[in-house]
C-alpha cells in the first residue's frame, strides 16, 4: 500500500470529515465508543434485521473496511456497505459481497415490485432477468429519482445480480403527489441511520413538510438536502425534532465533500485486487459521479461500480467504462 501518499493526499480532508463526525456523536452521546468498528458493525446491523440468510465477513485496514461473503440481494450488499461507512474509523469501502440465491422468479418478482410501486405510478418500465441473474430495465421515467427508484427496487429481488439501467427519461410524464411521499419514505427506510427514526414526509403543490426526530442538527441539515427531489419546490423541516439521545457512540453519517469522494474512491481503487487492471479516471458532472476508461471484464466494472456506490453522497453515477481492449460502445450505471 502506498501509505504515504494516503496520508498526504487523503487523510487531512477524510481525518476533518470523521473528527466532525465523531464530535458530533460524543457531544450527542454520554459515552464513547467501546467497542471497534467492526464489532460494532455487525452489532449494528443484527439489529437492522436486514441481514438475513447473509454470510459476510468484515476486515478494516488503514480506515478502509474490506467485505467480503455471501448475501440474498444486492440490497442486502449495499446496506452492509452503507452501514460500515457510518463508523467513525471507516473513510472507504471494497465492497465484495456476491449474491448467492437463485435467479428463477427473479424476473416476476422484480416486475410486480416495479408495477405495484406508488413512486413509478406513471412510469413505463419493463424488466427481464436471465438465467444467471443479470437484470435489464428499460422503459420510460419522467426524472432521474424514478431511474433510482427502479434500481432501488429490483436490487431487492432475490437472485439478481447485476442490474443494468437502460431507461430513457421523458420530462412529459408527470409524477403524481404522492410519488414524492412513497419516494422519500423508501429513501429514509433504506438509510441505515434514518431508518430507525420516524420521519414523516407530507407534500402537496411543491411544498413539503418533514416531521420526525433525529440525533442531532447536522444529521437535520442532511435529511432537509437529501429531501429536496424532483418535484419539491420548498421544504419545511420546522417540524423535525432533534433528540440527542438517539446517538449512538462512534456511529454517525458521513458529509464528504466531492474532492473528498474523490480522493477516497481513488484509493478504494488503488486497494482493490479486482481493480488492479484498471485504467480509470474519476470526476463529478453536477452532482453525478462519472468513471471513465477500460476495465478487463465486466467483474471489475461491476466491482469498481459496487465500490463507488458506498461512498456517503453518490447518489448517481455515470460510467462509460469498456471492457477489455476499450473497443466497444459506452456503458453507463445508475
Amino acid at each position: 500500500m502506498r501509505t504515504s501518499s494516503w496520508a498526504t493526499l487523503v487523510r487531512p480532508a477524510l481525518l476533518t470529515a470523521v473528527l466532525v463526525a465523531v464530535d458530533i456523536a460524543t457531544s450527542y452521546s454520554a459515552e464513547l465508543p467501546t467497542t471497534g468498528p467492526v464489532e460494532r458493525l455487525n452489532d449494528f446491523l443484527a439489529a437492522s434485521g436486514r441481514t438475513r440468510g447473509a454470510d459476510f465477513t468484515v476486515q478494516v485496514e488503514d480506515h478502509i473496511a474490506h467485505l467480503s461473503g455471501t448475501v440474498r440481494t444486492i440490497d442486502q450488499a449495499e446496506f452492509i456497505a452503507e452501514s460500515a461507512m457510518c463508523m467513525d474509523e471507516v473513510f472507504g469501502i471494497v465492497q465484495d459481497l456476491r449474491v448467492d440465491a437463485p435467479a428463477a422468479k427473479a424476473e416476476l418478482v422484480a416486475t410486480e415490485l416495479l408495477s405495484r410501486s406508488p413512486v413509478l405510478e406513471n412510469a413505463s418500465i419493463r424488466v427481464s432477468v436471465s438465467h444467471d441473474g443479470v437484470a435489464v430495465v428499460s422503459g420510460s421515467v419522467g426524472c432521474f429519482d424514478e431511474e433510482d427508484v427502479a434500481r432501488e427496487l429490483v436490487s431487492r429481488v432475490e437472485g439478481i445480480r447485476e442490474i443494468d439501467m437502460q431507461v430513457k427519461t421523458d420530462p412529459f410524464l408527470m409524477r403524481p403527489q404522492g410519488a414524492v411521499e412513497a419516494q422519500l419514505l423508501m429513501s429514509y427506510a433504506d438509510d441505515p441511520i434514518s431508518s430507525s427514526y420516524a420521519l414523516v414526509p407530507t407534500f402537496s403543490d411543491g411544498r413539503l413538510v418533514l416531521t420526525g426526530t433525529v440525533a442531532s442538527p447536522e444529521e437535520k441539515d442532511r435529511l432537509l438536502l437529501t429531501s429536496l427531489v424532483s418535484g419539491v419546490m420548498e421544504c419545511d423541516a420546522a417540524g423535525v425534532v432533534v433528540d440527542p439521545q438517539l446517538a449512538v457512540a462512534g456511529i454517525a453519517e458521513k458529509d464528504y465533500q466531492t474532492s473528498d469522494i474523490l480522493k477516497v474512491l481513488d484509493r478504494v481503487i488503488e486497494t482493490d485486487p479486482r481493480l488492479a487492471e484498471c485504467q480509470l479516471v474519476t470526476g463529478f458532472v453536477g452532482s453525478r459521479l462519472t468513471i471513465d476508461g477500460v476495465a478487463p471484464s465486466a467483474a471489475a466494472r461491476e466491482a469498481c461500480l459496487a465500490d463507488a456506490r458506498a461512498l456517503p453522497g453518490v447518489t448517481g453515477i455515470d460510467a462509460r467504462i469498456a471492457i477489455g481492449d476499450g473497443v466497444g460502445p459506452s456503458l453507463s450505471a445508475n
